[in-house]
């Protein structure tokens, strides 16, 4: 795909039956039991929901966000989901340890406890909000040149903006703390970095020099997530839309903001290089024709935003470009 940051782990769909072997010879009595399973599962998924939204109900949010679950197929589902589980951290924390509290089977409270003690952790948070800006910013930009109605101005524009909100972004570390402070105070989580135990590597007599171990565990997740996910992205962003990029440029004397502020030679200059990319399908009489072009429809020109927009006015106009 265009962009693949930071993917979430999404565990596929478990299989639709069980294996029983030795304990039931009936097909019916399986099936029965099968059934069984999945009626508890639902009643203990429903019981689950109803808590989160018992608790999101109760405070008084006005943004309306619910959880949902993740669509691994879509970036605005992505987006989504990572949203609503920053903005619902505290609904989901208390519905986790209501279950702990008060379910009564161990299984689930084990799940929840499991659950709970992995987001309560201020690495986890930095990931999700870290993920969730990335996403931000993708997800427009893929969403609009998705449509049918595009056209190349629009989405040139578009990949440029991402592309430099990203690199603005990659410099901007402590915006990134920042917010994950916030979503961590709001439940009392410590905002430190958990430092682990240090892997010690054997080293040999005639070893010159060795990588440098980063010691700091806020400057190891600085470094071998924050910096190293963008540097990916910007380098693919960058990678795949060069030769998009040099496609616009091509056509750059059918742009109407060129069109109305550049020179006669200027235009002239840029037209010439258009015949001369694609000199077996516009004729040579494509300069002198454009710049009879501009200086009719001066005026309209200005007022149009892109190539589409022009090349609807010459279709009104009855006006055929060689």
């Amino acid at each position: 795909m265009m962009y693949q940051v930071c993917r979430p782990k999404v565990h596929r769909a478990a299989k639709a039956t069980y294996q029983i072997q030795n304990i039931h010879q009936s097909i019916h009595i399986q099936k029965l039991i099968e059934n069984h399973k999945t009626l508890m599962s639902a009643i203990t998924y429903i019981v689950r929901w109803r808590i989160l939204s018992d608790l999101i109900k109760e405070s008084n949010s006005q943004n309306g966000l619910l959880i949902k679950k993740l669509n691994p197929t879509r970036w605005a589902g992505r987006y989504e989901a990572v949203l609503a589980l920053k903005i619902r951290f505290v609904e989901i924390q208390k519905a986790l340890t209501k279950v702990i509290l008060c379910s009564s089977k161990l299984d689930e409270r084990n799940e929840a406890e499991g659950i709970k003690k992995q987001i309560e952790n201020y690495n986890f948070i930095c990931t999700l909000v870290f993920q969730c800006k990335i996403l931000q910013i993708i997800n427009l930009t893929s969403k609009i040149l998705q449509s049918k109605s595009v056209d190349l101005d629009n989405a040139s524009n578009l990949l440029k903006n991402c592309y430099e909100q990203l690199k603005e972004y990659r410099c901007n570390f402590n915006d990134l703390l920042e917010e994950a402070n916030v979503v961590a105070k709001s439940w009392s989580i410590s905002t430190e970095f958990q430092n682990k135990r240090r892997k010690v590597v054997k080293r040999y007599f005639d070893e010159l020099c060795t990588d440098m171990c980063l010691t700091c565990p806020e400057s190891l997740f600085r470094v071998t997530i924050f910096n190293r996910t963008l540097d990916i992205l910007i380098n693919q962003i960058g990678k795949r839309f060069s030769s998009f990029h040099e496609l616009i440029l091509n056509f750059t004397c059918l742009q109407p903001s060129f069109l109305t502020s550049a020179t006669d030679l200027e235009l002239l200059n840029e037209a010439t290089k258009l015949v001369n990319k694609y000199d077996k399908d516009i004729s040579k009489t494509f300069t002198s024709e454009i710049l009879a072009v501009r200086s009719t429809l001066k005026n309209q020109i200005s007022q149009l935003n892109s190539t589409r927009d022009l090349a609807q006015l010459l279709m009104n106009k009855n006006i055929k470009l060689e």
